[in-house]
Parts: C-alpha cells; structure tokens; sequence
C-alpha cells in the first residue's frame, strides 16, 4: 500500500485504535480514528477515504445502524469489525451491507494485506 492510501477507523475500544495507528503508520498509510456517527459524518463531509473500518459495537448506535447511515454518503468499501461472533453470524456482515469483515483481535501481520484486498476488490 503506498501512502496516498486513507484508512476511517471508527471504534471506541483505545487498544484497537492504537494498533491501527501503529500498524498503518509503519506502512505510512493515513489513518483517521472516529467513535461517533456525527465525527464520522463530518468527516464524509470533506472527505474520501479509501477504506471505512466500522465497529459493530459502539456506545449509543451500533455499527449495523450506523453502516445505513454512512453508506449513501460514500462509495468506499466498509469493514466490519467485531470481538463479539460466532461462526453462525460472520454471513451477517456481508448480508447486511458490509464488504468484508475483520475479526478482533486483529492480527497486525495480515491486517495491512487485508486491507489491500478489499480496496483492490472495490
């Protein structure tokens, strides 16, 4: 990934976002980090990034009401990502709206190959 790359990340969870930035940043891809609908929002205002990584469970609105909302305002792919599945829920992501998912823990080593793919793919 070159650095012209832009990553959204919008979680609440601090470690998580801390290993985007430090994962991303290492490949000198742009990373943006969000926890609210309405940053969000803002930030699709002006912005477009390359990839939107969304959280499925966020204090307020979850990620599943927040993808219907974010979803008209960009053309970007948008990741699921979540600790709480089972193997029974992971066709859900993609069934509701999701173009790919990324299960916590994250594993830095495949995340940056990840995204990669589904940006490539879109």
């Amino acid at each position: 990934m070159s650095n012209s790359l832009s990553v959204l990340l919008v979680d609440d969870d601090p470690s998580t976002r801390h290993l985007f930035e430090t994962v991303l940043g290492y490949h000198d891809i742009r990373v943006e980090t969000m926890q609210t609908e309405q940053e969000v929002m803002n930030y699709l205002s002006s912005h477009k990034p390359d990839v939107i990584v969304l959280d499925i469970v966020l204090p307020g609105k979850d990620g599943y009401k927040m993808l219907k909302t974010i979803r008209p305002k960009t053309q970007c792919p948008i990741v699921a990502t979540t600790a709480y599945y089972t193997t029974d829920s992971i066709p859900n992501f993609e069934q509701r709206g999701f173009d790919g998912y990324l299960l916590k823990p994250i594993q830095p080593e495949t995340l940056i190959g990840y995204l990669e793919g589904i940006i490539s793919n879109n």
